[in-house]
């Protein structure tokens, strides 16, 4: 169980303590304050890991473009070898 959803239930289980005045106004004021800092920080966590997810994402797309323009570039063919044929020296006849 969460933290979050085991500080509700006890901030519940105050409120009631506090209105069959077993518990006070101020444990039940704690308690919510609790809770409250509690959600601040899911909501702090859940912002930051959307950014970390959005950096990512982007980081992605312009690896996939990188590798894109080089798929593109092994592709042209002003970038492949010559033939072998033509890069080879003649080889001078040999007389018996």
């Amino acid at each position: 169980m969460s933290e979050i959803a085991a500080q509700r239930r006890e901030l519940a289980r105050f409120t009631e303590l506090q209105r069959a005045g077993a518990a006070t106004t101020k444990q039940v004021d704690d308690l919510s304050a609790q809770l409250s800092v509690l959600e601040r920080q899911l909501s702090a966590q859940t912002e930051a890991l959307g950014r970390g997810n959005q950096g990512l994402s982007n980081e992605a797309s312009t690896l996939n473009i990188q590798v894109q323009q080089i798929e593109d570039e092994i592709g042209s063919p002003s970038s492949r070898a010559p033939s072998m044929a033509l890069c080879s020296p003649s080889m001078p006849r040999q007389e018996s």
